[in-house]
């Protein structure tokens, strides 16, 4: 669920502390019941709802998602250092918007991106 929904009229400008308070209360305070799975999509980035989340949950593992451009590739590397700073393996990294295909035409509009850089 997204707060954004939640709070359907207003934007959801959130920082800190309150951000915490709604990750505690979210993860805390919800019955979630038996799961297999509980797939968490971060917003981009390295702040405070990843740190706190985190820290609040065990997290098995990353899947970090992102596109061909030079700047989501850095920002992905800190996000699999910062991974790693919590002890959360990374399990792969999936490249968006890599390219469409029209028949047998692969178009890569925006490069061929950085991933093989990745290791």
């Amino acid at each position: 669920m997204s707060y954004g929904y939640a709070s359907q009229d207003r934007a959801a400008i959130m920082r800190g502390p309150i951000v915490s308070g709604l990750i505690q209360q979210l993860v805390g305070q919800t019955n979630w019941g038996e799961l297999d799975y509980l797939i968490v999509d971060f917003p981009p980035g390295t702040g405070d709802i990843q740190l706190t989340l985190c820290q609040e949950l065990d997290f098995k593992g990353a899947v970090i998602v992102t596109t061909p451009q030079k700047l989501s590739y850095v920002d992905v590397m800190k996000g699999i250092e910062m991974f790693e700073n919590l002890k959360v393996p990374t399990i792969c990294v999936v490249e968006n918007m890599s390219f469409y295909r029209v028949g047998k035409e692969v178009h890569r509009i925006f490069g061929a991106g950085f991933t093989s850089q990745l290791q």
